[in-house]
């Protein structure tokens, strides 16, 4: 991500040029994270899909490493559900879904089968269950899982070590057929399958649901990120997808959605060191410009947020009005606090002496030493002085291992399942300096039981939330412009609607 700043700025610079060559190639972005994540182009009917693939990776979603290698892999495994634009839960392989106390009971479709011809079953699920379970990509939303059973072919019981009304949105590993999971290309029920040769997939014709127009995908053989973004500006690649983690060079040609991320910026705090309570976390947080980080260092391409819950999740309405600036206000909330003398500098005091508060940043990242700055720069016009310390990750990473930091600024990809227990309680992965709140405790148990709302677990996450969340990253899903067609995208699935293309 070293590179992210300059690559955005060329991506805006790039669709000013195609908007003024072709208004019809080249639809404008809009910044709403509401808007649906389709390509605005009158949709065109295609048989076949040209697509990035990395040859010296795997095709097992399981032990992939590499980020379209990962997405290719939905096309040929299904999950039991999948996410919608909202992140809500659509059956796949699952006919129903029934979560009753700690128990979850899904029930299969009848008539699955593997693309060999052999049926799905319970045990395959299983099978699944356990390797998402060891699997990073998967593992964070299944942590509750305790035990696992099948009682008959088509349903498995997951019991759960409590309550969570949200597990269900976990359910988006993919199957396999057992027995076949250590393999370089697992045998899947999704909706292409692998011809021989690794080099093109054809529609499943024992899928489930009636394939759409696109019949064959073309694996495209690339290497880096790079030669992936010239295949779409030359034409020899349809589409890419990116989580803007790494260089991107958007050659002319080239339109572009955003995808919506549940990868969040946000900044830990060492209450304990700094002796600050909720009451000053919220006066800090109050500082941060988020639009104008989102703007600026992310050039759009984020959600800015005062709550650890995606806005494009859920409709937020405390974390989006906690983000409006008021300097009065502001500043009678750092009065409120004892912060009210300066020094001669103009500097905000407390006891006599200088409020000065150190912010601990990853130097190997770009973007992240430009939010520094921001904040620094938003900070100190109400007086507050941030110190910005860049060190390399393998520093970064040990000062905050070991609570030597005041802030740090980091982020996290939540699981699907709003499962905070991460963020709200202590974990030395970030950072020692936050004190284990049991009010907040007890409102995210009852949160995921169904015995609080959204919107009264939201109130009690913006007055205690232990660390401040900034914003929400998005990616970005780019597309030649010789190939229009209806395209919903979502994080988990990128082809989300391709039976509709």
């Amino acid at each position: 991500m070293k590179k992210f700043s300059r690559m955005l700025a060329l991506i805006l610079a790039m669709m000013v040029i195609l908007t003024a060559c072709d208004s019809q190639q080249a639809p404008e972005e809009q910044s709403s994270q509401s808007q649906p994540q389709t390509s605005q182009t009158s949709p065109q009917p295609v048989e076949r899909v040209r697509l990035p693939f990395f040859p010296d990776d795997t095709l097992n979603p399981y032990t992939c490493q590499t980020l379209q290698n990962s997405c290719l892999t939905s096309l040929l495994y299904d999950p039991l559900v999948a996410l919608d634009q909202d992140y809500e839960p659509q059956y796949r392989l699952a006919q129903e879904v029934t979560v009753s106390g700690v128990s979850c009971v899904i029930k299969l479709r009848s008539g699955l089968t593997f693309s060999g011809g052999s049926p799905v079953t319970a045990e395959d699920v299983l099978s699944s269950l356990e390797l998402a379970r060891q699997t990073p990509r998967f593992s964070a939303g299944l942590t509750g899982v305790v035990a696992a059973e099948a009682p008959d072919d088509s349903t498995v019981v997951v019991t759960l070590s409590q309550q969570d009304l949200y597990f269900p949105r976990s359910l988006t590993f993919p199957i396999l057929r057992s027995g076949t999971e250590t393999q370089q290309q697992p045998i899947g029920c999704g909706r292409f399958m692998m011809e021989e040769g690794q080099t093109r997939m054809v529609v499943n014709g024992g899928y489930y649901r009636e394939a759409g127009n696109i019949r064959t995908v073309e694996l495209v053989a690339t290497q880096t990120m790079e030669e992936q973004s010239y295949g779409v500006m030359e034409g020899t690649i349809d589409l890419m997808y990116s989580d803007l983690q790494s260089d991107l060079n958007l050659g002319l040609g080239i339109g572009y959605r955003q995808i919506p991320l549940s990868n969040m910026v946000y900044l830990g705090v060492n209450s304990q060191r700094l002796g600050w309570n909720a009451q000053t976390r919220l006066a800090f947080s109050s500082m941060v410009d988020r639009e104008e980080i989102t703007r600026k260092a992310y050039m759009g391409f984020a959600a800015a947020t005062s709550l650890p819950i995606n806005p494009a999740a859920a409709t937020t309405a405390l974390g989006v009005a906690q983000l409006e600036l008021n300097v009065d206000r502001q500043n009678r909330e750092l009065d409120g606090l004892g912060w009210d003398q300066r020094d001669s500098e103009g500097w905000r005091t407390y006891n006599g002496r200088r409020i000065s508060v150190g912010l601990l940043v990853n130097s190997e990242n770009n973007t992240r030493e430009a939010v520094a700055q921001l904040i620094k720069d938003s900070c100190a016009q109400l007086g507050v002085e941030v110190i910005v310390e860049s060190l390399p990750f393998e520093q970064f990473q040990e000062r905050i291992a070991s609570g030597q930091y005041d802030l740090y600024l980091g982020e996290v990809k939540l699981p699907y399942n709003l499962d905070l227990s991460r963020l709200i309680f202590p974990d030395a992965q970030l950072g020692p300096g936050a004190e284990e709140d049991e009010e907040l405790r007890q409102a995210h148990d009852q949160f995921h039981s169904g015995a609080l709302s959204q919107e009264e677990f939201e109130t009690v996450l913006s007055e205690k939330m232990p660390l401040i969340p900034l914003l929400f990253r998005r990616g970005i899903f780019c597309f030649s412009r010789d190939f229009s067609v209806n395209i919903v995208a979502t994080e988990q699935d990128i082809f989300y609607n391709i039976e509709e293309w």
